[in-house]
């Protein structure tokens, strides 16, 4: 397979140059390694845990709420691996911000990142992950009370070490936004 990736890259380099063009069967054949996205039909549910394979950290979401224009996305972060790992998530955080997608492919910016129910900030929060436990991170965003379905939310995030490495996950499927009630507060 190996020789072929060789060929079928030195193909599409001469074609490149030449100006023809390459097809797409040669495509697939020259790009092995790249996955494919599944063609998802109505109905059909995604997976909403998400794993970033180079640190061993799973990302889940655990739904939306609503109280009028804010809506707060929870997200479960599971350190998989053997060791503990510094991270710190990000909200308005230039570099890595986190936002979410409604149907409309609209994007909404964190206003606001909590870790479990202790820490908040607007702009990023810091923890140690300990391996196998999970943390819930909370995200805060201004969206209109028109919105009603969400589609991803892309969390963005820096892992510190050696060298600090920054991150996204998006974690697909986030659906209906749960609409939390007044009465409830009222009693």
């Amino acid at each position: 397979m190996n020789g072929v990736w060789k060929i079928s890259k030195k193909v599409g380099i001469l074609s490149f140059i030449l100006g023809a063009e390459l097809t797409s069967a040669n495509f697939v054949l020259a790009s092995p390694q790249i996955a494919q996205i599944p063609q998802i039909s109505q109905g059909q549910n995604v997976p909403t845990q998400q794993i970033d394979r180079r640190f061993g950290i799973s990302f889940e979401s655990r739904g939306c709420q609503r109280a009028k224009t804010t809506v707060i996305c929870d997200v479960a972060v599971t350190n998989r691996g053997r060791i503990h790992r510094q991270i710190r998530f990000g909200a308005k955080e230039e570099q890595y911000q986190t936002n979410v997608t409604d149907t409309n492919s609209n994007v909404y910016v964190a206003q606001r990142v909590q870790l479990n129910e202790l820490e908040r900030n607007e702009r990023r929060i810091f923890t140690e992950l300990a391996p196998g436990i999970t943390s819930k991170v909370r995200f805060s965003f201004r969206i209109p009370e028109t919105v009603t379905q969400l589609n991803a939310i892309d969390v963005g995030y820096e892992t510190l070490g050696v060298t600090d490495l920054i991150g996204r996950m998006t974690v697909p499927n986030l659906g209906t936004v749960e609409v939390i009630s007044n009465t409830a507060n009222s009693r």
